[in-house]
């Protein structure tokens, strides 16, 4: 066999393996079942603004990617929203709460350790929601990140500040001066506009009177056994418990779970270490959790 037929036989195989690697993979990458379960864990983010050295992060885009394919899928029965989650960035868990309202297929949400702010208002959207007693639901209000202010430290020691910003209130919530009077009412005024909105969507999504639920509203979380008390949730138990649910639901007969979840290449891992801005906060993030 001469050297060109040597390479056009290697050429082939290599085809052909890649080739079979990849209709492999399709094959393999579509969960198999008919109910299909999305984690929501960690804090609730955008793509963008995740970062693999900040802790578990909840990829929005991601998870409404997973709630399309499998409402799309006709394998599928029913979706099950496994939460384990403290809420997150306002945006991302709006646009996660509206996919989840889109699905064609029944949903219930279980709440393990905690299913809090944004993950409650997602949660709040699925047919039915299943907590633990003692899993952390609720927590519903709206925060803008509190930060801490300086302006006292630097007057003991003689440090001067000086804005140069035009308007005046483009440096608003800068750590170096104090906030105005004027300033701390616009923005106590946005979040109650967040807050009212908040309150509106997530007693529709619950069939609940504002008014019924604005007093169990006041940022506090609640045990699940006092969710369930006030309408928060629907039914204490255990994973099986909302699956079980989900499946009366569904009138699925024998329910299999199928898990759909955001599956990280090696390409992607080294693509967030070449973005990532601060090279000192990454060696302090891998400090703190080695």
């Amino acid at each position: 066999m001469n050297l060109y037929k040597l390479l056009w036989v290697f050429s082939s195989l290599l085809i052909f393996a890649v080739l079979l690697g990849y209709f492999l993979g399709l094959a393999f990458s579509t969960p198999t079942g008919n109910i299909a379960v999305i984690k929501i864990y960690g804090t609730i983010a955008s793509a963008e603004s995740s970062s693999m050295l900040e802790g578990s992060k909840a990829n929005a885009e991601s998870i409404i990617k997973n709630l399309k394919l499998a409402d799309a899928n006709p394998l599928i029965e029913g979706i099950l929203l496994d939460i384990n989650s403290p809420g997150g960035s306002a945006v991302p868990s709006a646009l996660i709460m509206n996919a989840v309202l889109n699905l064609s297929k029944p949903c219930v949400a279980y709440i393990r350790d905690a299913g809090a702010s944004g993950a409650y208002l997602i949660a709040s959207a699925a047919d039915k929601i299943v907590a633990h007693n003692y899993s952390i639901v609720g927590a519903i209000g709206a925060a803008i990140n509190p930060y801490i202010e300086f302006s006292g430290l630097m007057r003991d020691y003689n440090v001067t500040y000086v804005n140069l910003t035009y308007p005046e209130h483009k440096d608003m919530g800068s750590p170096y001066r104090k906030m105005t009077e004027l300033e701390y009412n616009w923005s106590i005024d946005k979040l109650k506009t967040i807050y009212e909105s908040l309150l509106s969507t997530i007693a529709n999504n619950r069939n609940m009177s504002v008014d019924a639920l604005r007093p169990i509203a006041n940022g506090s979380y609640y045990l699940g056994v006092e969710g369930l008390k006030y309408g928060l949730i629907d039914k204490i138990g255990t994973f099986d418990d909302a699956k079980n649910l989900l499946a009366d639901l569904a009138d699925i007969k024998n329910p299999q779970l199928a898990t759909y979840e955001e599956k990280t290449s090696y390409l992607d891992l080294l693509s967030k270490l070449e973005t990532e801005q601060d090279p000192i906060r990454m060696i302090e993030n891998v400090i703190v959790r080695s």
